[in-house]
């Protein structure tokens, strides 16, 4: 955030050192705190931002504390998290979730786990 900040600050359309064009385009990737109730010049880059996507586990984006009001500041919303924690979500949670990011390793895919990853896979 403070490198978007100093690039805003930093952006001229006057002068000699004039940026070509008007606008200043940015897309912003973080974790769900920084959406958690965020400064005003912390909010001023979110939706200034063409794009801004939380990106964190389940926990993270679904805390007691982050609002879904918060949430919906986010342009997109990935839940990057196990099977098991992405398989657990509600349908409230998956409605508000844009994309699935499933983080463990060595995934068996058979039996069980692959019925879960195909049950996750047809939601999103």
């Amino acid at each position: 955030m403070a490198n978007i900040a100093t690039i805003a600050a930093a952006f001229t359309t006057t002068g000699a050192d004039a940026v070509y064009g008007t606008d200043l385009v940015y897309s912003v990737q973080d974790v769900a705190a920084t959406f958690d109730n965020p400064n005003d010049a912390t909010l001023a880059i979110l939706n200034g931002a063409g794009t801004a996507t939380m990106v964190d586990t389940v926990a993270q984006i679904f805390a007691g504390t982050l609002t879904t009001a918060e949430r919906n500041v986010a342009d997109v919303i990935v839940a990057s998290d196990s099977v098991a924690n992405l398989g657990a979500l509600t349908a409230g949670q998956m409605a508000e979730i844009d994309r699935l990011t499933i983080t463990d390793t060595n995934l068996d895919m058979t039996g069980a786990t692959a019925i879960a990853v195909n049950a996750l896979s047809a939601q999103k």
